[in-house]
């Protein structure tokens, strides 16, 4: 199997079961991969580095995140640098490291960037402004994100930018407004947008369960009643701890 159809298979499995049944297997391929790297597989080497960066964050195993990140940043090439960052500022942010995560977003605007991108980064610089407090810039920054979204995709714009949709907007806003325990509308479109896709409801309504508990809201044991049947079963920790942090799953 080439690393284009590895990358393939395991972002099929990502989006059907979750990434931890399938961090250790992309990490055996990545290493693997980085053995027998030459010129010409090297941007599908970054790409799957990238992927066993995201898998590993959605398994909480930050440490072994940065790692893959690190080596994937190595062999990328621009476009696949923008992805590894803008994925490792929202890392950073999740795990505390509030202004790392506005210093990459920070130091990526600087930077000709595309507008699905520089979109991208905005929401990044949004969210580390909402967890360090910044509630007024944060929201400014996010219209700004909102603005650039809205610019559509730009030819320079790689092809990965496809996911970074309405819902996916959405979603961080509701996040960065969760902060200061708001965001509760915006959670909830995104989580009844995600139709039947098990992987999207479970991982978009643990974080809703959580901010309704937060909120005292009657809504959140139903909401974590629809979503606690696929813990287990959809392999992400980080939908996990949010349904751990109210006591609903243990």
């Amino acid at each position: 199997m080439d690393l284009q159809e590895t990358v393939r298979e395991l972002v099929a499995l990502d989006c059907a079961h979750g990434a931890a049944g399938i961090a250790d297997l992309a990490l055996r391929r990545f290493a693997e991969a980085r053995r027998t790297v030459t010129r010409e597989s090297r941007a599908a080497t970054a790409e799957l580095g990238e992927l066993c960066g995201w898998l590993l964050f959605d398994s909480e195993r930050h440490r072994e995140a940065r790692r893959a990140n690190r080596a994937a940043l190595s062999l990328a090439d621009l476009p696949m640098r923008w992805f590894i960052l803008s994925n490792q500022a929202q890392a950073s942010v999740h795990i505390g490291l509030d202004r790392e995560g506005l210093r990459i977003a920070d130091d990526m605007l600087c930077t000709d960037l595309p507008p699905r991108v520089a979109a991208l980064f905005r929401v990044r610089r949004a969210r580390a402004l909402a967890a360090l407090g910044a509630s007024g810039e944060a929201e400014r920054e996010f219209g700004r994100a909102r603005a650039a979204f809205l610019d559509g995709i730009g030819s320079r714009d790689p092809s990965w930018t496809w996911w970074i949709n309405e819902r996916e907007l959405s979603w961080h806003e509701g996040m960065m407004r969760a902060e200061w325990g708001r965001g509760i509308e915006e959670l909830a479109e995104s989580y009844e947008s995600c139709g039947t896709d098990p992987r999207s409801r479970f991982v978009y309504g643990a974080h809703l369960a959580e901010a309704l508990a937060r909120a005292r809201s009657s809504e959140a044991e139903r909401i974590a009643g629809e979503v606690i049947p696929f813990a287990g079963v959809i392999g992400s920790v980080r939908a996990e701890r949010a349904l751990r942090r109210p006591g609903w799953w243990k």
